[in-house]
């Protein structure tokens, strides 16, 4: 499972148009390119987003946690080779909109993520959100401040 949303970005690769969360089209792309597919892998049938409007998807919590899941899972190493990487991980993590999973994941990745300054940078400016607590952003931006010292 830990592989398939690696297998879904590179399946749709595709750029965003920088407006992550405002955006319908690209709302649009990474529920059918992402969401719709691990939905599917578990079993469930995703929601027809041209019947159920996306407000009431977003409320919904059992996608989150497979989204989640898979996230969870994911080898940041393979990811990172993907052209857009950053604005995947941006666009998922606008659909999580959570501030416990969302931490829960970021201290995860924190132990597994390797040494890349750029995923680390990614995490302190745009995934981590308040209010996570200072704890985990001193966590990251301590892990990213190493990485720029060990890169210059």
């Amino acid at each position: 499972m830990s592989e398939r949303f690696v297998t879904f970005a590179t399946a749709g690769d595709f750029s965003y148009c920088g407006q992550v969360g405002s955006c319908a089209k690209c709302k649009f792309r990474f529920y059918l390119d992402f969401i719709t597919p691990i939905e599917q892998g578990h079993g469930e049938i995703p929601p027809d987003l041209t019947v159920m409007p996306l407000k009431v998807f977003m409320q919904l919590r059992g996608w989150r946690e497979r989204l989640v899941e898979e996230m969870m899972n994911l080898p940041i190493s393979d990811f990172m080779k993907l052209r857009y990487w950053d604005d995947h991980l941006r666009m998922a993590f606008y659909f999580i909109n959570d501030g416990e999973m969302e931490a829960s994941l970021l201290w995860s990745w924190l132990a597994t993520f390797g040494d890349d300054v750029r995923f680390a940078e990614l995490a302190v400016s745009s995934l981590i959100r308040h209010p996570h607590g200072t704890k985990l952003v001193d966590a990251w931006s301590q892990k990213a401040h190493s990485l720029r010292n060990q890169h210059e």
